[in-house]
C-alpha cells in the first residue's frame, strides 16, 4: 500500500474512532462552554495560506503548497497534507450538546477509545497528555503512536471545546518526519480560530 493512501486511511480510522466514541457517551458533566483565554488568542502566521469555513465557524492557516480537502465525513471539516501525502493534518468538529460532555470527559473518552481499541489493529500507545490552549480556549494536547501493519506512525491530537462543540486538530506522520513538520503544525494550531 503506498504511503499516501496508508496515512490517509490511518487518519480517517483514528477520527472515526474518536467520533464513534463520542456518539456512545452519556456523561452529564456541566463544565461545557469554557471561557476564552486572552493570552492565547489566534495568531496570523506570515506566509501561510488561510482556510475559512463559515458554516463550521472556523479559520486556520496552513503551509503554502499543501493539499487542502474540505469535508469528507460528518465530523471532518478539512484535511491538509504535504504533496507526497506522508504528512497529514485534519480538523474535525463533534457536537456533544446532547450529552453535555466536558472537554475533560471527551479527552478521557478519546484516550480510552484509542488505547483500548484493539479491534482496529492500530495498537495506539499514549506518549503524553498536556494541558494547553487552542483558539484561546482550554485544550489538551495528546501525543500517540500507532503501529498498523508494522509501520509506526506518530500523532499529535489537540482538542478544545466551546459550547459543547469539540474541535480536534490531528497531525500524523512517521516518527522520523514528525520533528521536521512539528513547527508547521504548531503554526497551524496557533492560527486556529473559532469564528462563531
Amino acid at each position: 500500500m503506498n504511503k499516501k493512501v496508508f496515512f490517509g486511511l490511518l487518519v480517517i480510522v483514528m477520527m472515526l474512532a474518536v467520533a464513534t466514541a463520542g456518539c456512545t457517551s452519556n456523561t452529564n458533566s456541566s463544565s461545557g462552554g469554557a471561557s476564552p483565554s486572552a493570552s492565547a488568542a489566534p495568531q496570523n502566521i506570515t506566509g501561510y495560506a488561510t482556510y475559512t469555513n463559515a458554516t463550521a465557524g472556523v479559520r486556520i492557516q496552513y503551509p503554502p503548497g499543501w493539499n487542502v480537502t474540505a469535508g469528507g465525513s460528518n465530523t471532518t471539516i478539512v484535511k491538509f497534507s504535504t504533496l507526497d501525502g506522508v504528512v497529514n493534518a485534519q480538523l474535525t468538529s463533534i457536537n456533544e450538546s446532547s450529552s453535555k460532555m466536558s472537554l475533560d470527559d471527551f479527552k478521557n473518552m478519546t484516550v480510552s477509545g484509542l488505547v483500548n481499541n484493539t479491534s482496529s489493529g492500530l495498537n495506539y500507545t499514549l506518549v503524553s497528555i498536556e494541558k494547553t490552549t487552542l483558539a484561546g480556549m482550554p485544550a489538551y494536547n495528546l501525543t500517540l503512536t500507532a503501529t498498523p501493519s508494522g509501520v509506526t506512525i506518530k500523532q499529535m491530537l489537540m482538542m478544545t471545546e466551546k459550547d459543547y462543540q469539540v474541535y480536534t486538530l490531528t497531525y500524523s506522520t512517521t516518527p522520523a518526519l514528525f520533528p521536521d513538520y512539528q513547527n508547521d503544525f504548531s503554526n497551524m494550531t496557533n492560527s486556529f480560530a473559532i469564528t462563531s
